[in-house]
């Protein structure tokens, strides 16, 4: 199991004891995301280091610790499925497995005695939530709330492999120079309402064979495209984009002119 720590300098003594105890389980690969001193520092930057990882999959759970642990919560909440439980003891954090199948335990070192924290993890780790039970309808409500929010976690639910493709796209745009005027991407909002980021990608030609660079996750929502259309028609080709948009209107065009049509 991959787990990430993270905490401020409030709770940076604490992790640092966290890490000793999770070394010795054979069962738990833990990866401190900071801070690494007890210098002054801001709780959400190392909130989001672990709910980011979380809440992507690359880690299984997070342990987050500050002064009360009540900001670390709140940060780590503010990512779709993530579910940051804010503990005192190990009752609690058994529960929270249990009952709400949280992923991110938060600790306050100012509120929650040193001595107790191997308890709490004990009955953290120890604990599994159980799927099909009343507790996973309620869950299910609690993940229903961030598809009411946010259509692309609606897509995450429905097709994980077109969300990465899209989530790469915005990467890609954020760390290059769009030399393409209607490529250049507006407000989060905006891009919501509209469709993606790839809804507005000047895509001519084939996968691999572009007119412009910028392509390659086009491309891979282009190949899952081709093979579920060969899954679902069981044919052995298939083409899901001509290649331009003019191209395919004069196809049209042409497939419906009768001589003597003006």
């Amino acid at each position: 199991m991959k787990i990430g720590l993270g905490s401020d300098h409030g709770g940076f003594e604490m992790k640092q004891k966290i890490k000793d105890w999770l070394a010795a389980r054979a069962d738990v690969e833990p990866t401190d995301f900071g801070t690494y001193s007890p210098e002054s520092v801001d709780y959400p930057d190392f909130a989001v280091e672990v709910s980011r990882r979380v809440s992507d999959g690359a880690l299984d759970q997070g342990i987050l610790v500050c002064t009360t642990g009540v900001g670390m919560a709140m940060t780590a909440n503010k990512f779709p499925r993530v579910r940051a439980a804010q503990v005192f003891t190990a009752k609690m954090a058994r529960m929270a497995r249990e009952h709400n199948n949280a992923n991110v335990l938060a600790l306050g070192a100012a509120v929650t005695p040193l001595e107790e924290i191997p308890a709490i993890l004990e009955a953290w780790f120890a604990a599994e939530f159980e799927p099909g039970t009343r507790h996973d309808r309620r869950v299910g409500k609690i993940n229903a709330c961030a598809l009411r929010v946010t259509e692309p976690e609606a897509i995450h639910e429905r097709d994980t492999e077109i969300y990465a493709a899209i989530q790469n796209e915005v990467k890609r745009q954020r760390q290059n120079v769009e030399l393409i005027a209607s490529e250049n991407y507006v407000s989060r909002a905006v891009r919501e309402a509209q469709g993606s980021v790839l809804t507005n990608k000047y895509a001519e030609g084939y996968p691999g064979k572009r007119y412009y660079n910028g392509c390659e996750f086009v491309d891979e929502a282009e190949r899952l495209a081709l093979e579920r259309a060969r899954q679902l028609f069981g044919a052995e080709h298939a083409n899901v984009q001509p290649h331009s948009g003019s191209g395919a209107n004069m196809a049209v065009y042409f497939a419906m002119l009768q001589p003597g049509d003006t």
